[in-house]
């Protein structure tokens, strides 16, 4: 004895067919979407890291070229020989996020 499917049973072949067409429809729209969600996702996630870096880049050129001292202002030589590129591109997430 053949056994039916509880889904496909006493319905028509339309029905069947458009059941089974909206479910590769949902299927192909969510698979887009998680696609197109990962995708964003990183393209979001580079854009903010080469955007911190540029920054981060900017801050460090400019600690160079205005605090530079000698005597009273050795202690801001010192401070500015401290400074790494990790520690600014810390302290822009910090400001910035």
């Amino acid at each position: 004895m053949k056994r039916k499917h509880k889904f496909f049973s006493g319905r028509s072949m339309f029905l069947k067919y458009m059941n089974m067409s909206v479910i590769i429809v949902f299927l192909s729209f969510l698979i887009l979407g998680i696609i197109l969600t990962m995708t964003i996702s990183q393209y979001w996630y580079n854009e903010k890291h080469s955007t911190l870096t540029a920054r981060a880049d900017n801050i460090a050129e400019y600690l160079r070229m205005n605090v530079k001292g000698g005597g009273v202002h050795g202690e801001a030589r010192i401070l500015s020989s401290l400074i790494t590129m990790p520690m600014l591109l810390w302290l822009c997430r910090i400001i910035l996020v």
